[in-house]
């Protein structure tokens, strides 16, 4: 048979767990007591029990350590992201014209109105449709 022994350090920190025999005599750095589920780093020896933190209080501390990592070296856009955030901005001003016309046409195919009425519908949806799709070029460099 085998059992699980728990190693800790000069400092008593646990350092990892090993399978030996059970007649495996301990050495120092060693017990058989078992550190308890759900303790966080760091996980220390007293002499009779394990002792770490909880999880809250460990997230708690490494929340705190990201907070002071990001304030001592900020992250800033490359040109590159800045680029793209630019393309999407645009490409979303365009969508929305376009499903402004998309309206408008529909609303001028099912309302009932004159000849000359619809007429000038379509026309200022065309305009509107050749207008958005000029700043679609625009955005996209001139190149389809």
């Amino acid at each position: 048979m085998t059992k699980a022994v728990y190693l800790y350090d000069s400092s008593n920190t646990f350092t990892g767990s090993k399978l030996v025999d059970d007649s495996y005599t301990l050495q120092s750095g060693e017990t058989e007591v078992k550190p308890v589920d759900g303790l966080c780093t760091p996980i220390t020896w007293n002499g009779t029990a394990w002792v770490g933190t909880d999880q809250a209080t460990w997230q708690a501390a490494q929340d705190a350590a990201q907070a002071e990592y990001l304030k001592a070296n900020p992250v800033t856009p490359s040109a590159e992201q800045l680029a793209i955030n630019t393309l999407g901005q645009a490409l979303a001003s365009v969508s929305a014209q376009l499903t402004s016309v998309s309206d408008q046409l529909a609303q001028a195919s099912t309302a009932p109105a004159s000849t000359a009425e619809t007429t000038s519908a379509e026309s200022t949806a065309t305009e509107q449709a050749s207008s958005a799709d000029t700043a679609s070029d625009a955005t996209q460099g001139g190149t389809q």
